[in-house]
C-alpha cells in the first residue's frame, strides 16, 4: 500500500521541487510522500528525491537519515552509507 501511495504521490513532489521557478512550488502531499517511500523500503529512491528538494529542511532530511539507518542498521553501517554518498562510492 505504502509503494502504491509513494507511485502515486512522488511526480507531484518532483514537479513541486523542480528547479524551475515557474514550476516550482508547495504540495501538501510531500511528507506523505517521504513517508511512503521510506515505508515501502524505497530508501535509494527516498534519498535521491530529498537531494532534489530546493530548501534544507529538518522535516524533509530526517526521511533521508532514516532511510541510511534502515538501510544498514548499526552506527557503522550508517557511517559506511554517509561516507559512501559523500565520496562517491
Amino acid at each position: 500500500m505504502a509503494s502504491g501511495w509513494a507511485d502515486e504521490l512522488t511526480p507531484t513532489v518532483e514537479l513541486a521541487w523542480s528547479p524551475d521557478p515557474a514550476i516550482r512550488g508547495y504540495f501538501r502531499g510531500t511528507v506523505a510522500c517521504l513517508s511512503s517511500l521510506l515505508a515501502a523500503g524505497r530508501y535509494e529512491e527516498l534519498l535521491a528525491l530529498i537531494e532534489r528538494a530546493p530548501y534544507i529542511w529538518w522535516l524533509y532530511r530526517q526521511y533521508g537519515v532514516r532511510a541510511l539507518v534502515a538501510a544498514e542498521p548499526g552506527p557503522e553501517g550508517f557511517v559506511r552509507r554517509i561516507l559512501g554518498r559523500e565520496l562517491g562510492l
